[in-house]
């Protein structure tokens, strides 16, 4: 399983920081964490029972596997017109209790999304929204 895929850029690093905002927001995500200057977004969707996702690059996932999709994107400028953009694609499964007598604590347990073709895609959306 592939935890990140990198892909380099060929446009201005804001313009890229923000289209790589915009995409991510357009899909349903709750953008947790951004910061320009050091290229770091984070975000978060949160499965529901009913839940539909605005875009379609997470349909058919079953909200009683996965709990939420985390994705984490790093920018690193290469010079004024070329940056490299990392991607992470997390699922978050709920923790399994040792016994029935457990109660869920502690931290969620994030593995990488089986399916490379969402980092494909997410990475042709971000380019087709570049001005």
């Amino acid at each position: 399983m592939q935890k990140s895929k990198t892909q380099v850029i060929n446009h201005d690093y804001s313009t890229i920081f923000n289209t790589s905002l915009a995409v991510i927001n357009s899909q349903g995500f709750i953008v947790n964490h951004s910061n320009e200057l050091n290229g770091t977004i984070e975000a978060v969707y949160r499965f529901t029972r009913n839940s539909n996702l605005l875009g379609s690059m997470f349909e058919g996932y079953n909200p009683r596997t996965a709990v939420a999709i985390h994705i984490v994107a790093k920018l690193t400028r290469v010079d004024d017109a070329t940056s490299l953009l990392e991607l992470d694609i997390l699922e978050e499964m709920p923790e399994v209790p040792e016994s029935s007598y457990d109660i869920r604590s502690g931290e969620p347990i994030l593995r990488p999304v089986r399916d490379t073709k969402h980092y494909d895609d997410l990475f042709a959306d971000i380019r087709a929204n570049l001005r």
